[in-house]
């Protein structure tokens, strides 16, 4: 990913991210069998950065357009379940 787009997410996907690329260069430097390795928690943080960027972008983009009012309310509630790291 270049730096015009680094720099375009939120601070909380960044580090997501990095973690993730961390998590994900740490298993492959153990050297173990790659059929056995643990990518859960590199997968989570992935997660969270797409959802963060992608996913509640575009859904309160198609709720914003039926109503303003739901859109907000559907604002808060994802910033509600986000998790907290």
């Amino acid at each position: 990913m270049g730096d015009a787009v680094w720099f375009c997410l939120q601070p909380k996907s960044q580090k997501d991210l990095y973690a993730a690329y961390k998590h994900q260069a740490l298993l492959q430097a153990e050297g173990e069998n790659a059929s056995q390795l643990d990518y859960s928690e590199a997968g989570l943080r992935l997660s969270f950065a797409v959802e963060r960027e992608v996913i509640r972008p575009f859904l309160l983009l198609c709720m914003s357009s039926y109503s303003p009012r739901v859109a907000t309310e559907t604002w808060h509630w994802f910033a509600a379940q986000a998790p907290e790291k």
